[in-house]
Order: structure tokens, then C-alpha cells, then sequence
């Protein structure tokens, strides 16, 4: 029995030791290149990301001042102002206006039509019997 026990030991240790090393190797060794390499990236990708946004800061500098907004109370919104507004704007914004009018007195004219056709058709089952 106590041959038995040294033989299972001795090879548990011989096997399980050099498996257990070379398993941790090898994973340490491709996940650790592999995140190492994608960290790399990542920072780089990153930095690339910041020049392209201080590019953009440099050339439109605007300055932000957020006060206005805390006065504006509840329910509104403040809009800066930029300026007068071209006159070409405010006619395009107008001709929009007028066209989603025009467009709403079409469909609510189709689904007075409609109701009108719905009215029509159960008179007409309800005088002929048919359901």
C-alpha cells in the first residue's frame, strides 16, 4: 500500500507539474502578446481620435459658456444667438410650414373620406342583412 501511494505521488508530480507549467506558459505567452498588441492599438487609436478632435477645436473655436442655461427656468430651453438669420432661411422655413399644413389638411381630409366610406358601408350591410 505504501509502494502504491509513493508510485501515484511520484507520478502526479512527474506529469502534473511540467503540464501545469508549459499550460500557463503557453497562455500567458499568446494572451499576454495579444493584449499587449491590442492595448498598443487601442492608445493609439485613441491619440489619433485627440489630434483629430483638437484639429477640429483649433479651427472652429467656439466659446462655451453654459450660465444662460442655468436661468432659463423650467420648460425652456435657450437657444444662442447667432446673429441675424438670412432671409433665405426664414422663406425656406416658412415654405416648410406651409407644405406640413398643406399635408395635414390632406390626410385629415382622407380619414374624414375614410370614416365617411366606413359610415356608407355598415348602413348598407345593416339594410341588406349581410355581416
Amino acid at each position: 500500500m505504501n509502494s502504491v501511494l509513493k508510485v501515484t505521488i511520484l507520478l502526479g508530480c512527474s506529469v502534473g507539474v511540467p503540464l501545469s507549467f508549459a499550460g500557463g506558459q503557453v497562455g500567458v505567452n499568446n494572451q499576454g502578446n495579444g493584449g499587449v498588441q491590442q492595448a498598443i492599438r487601442f492608445e493609439r487609436s485613441k491619440d489619433a481620435a485627440d489630434a483629430r478632435q483638437a484639429s477640429k477645436q483649433a479651427a472652429h473655436p467656439y466659446p462655451m459658456t453654459y450660465a444662460t442655461k442655468q436661468t432659463a427656468g423650467p420648460g425652456r430651453v435657450l437657444v444662442p444667438d447667432t446673429g441675424p438669420v438670412p432671409d433665405s432661411v426664414v422663406a425656406a422655413a416658412i415654405q416648410f410650414e406651409r407644405q406640413k399644413d398643406a399635408a395635414d389638411a390632406r390626410q385629415e381630409r382622407i380619414e374624414q373620406q375614410q370614416q365617411t366610406n366606413r359610415a356608407v358601408g355598415n348602413a348598407d350591410r345593416r339594410t341588406t342583412g349581410h355581416n
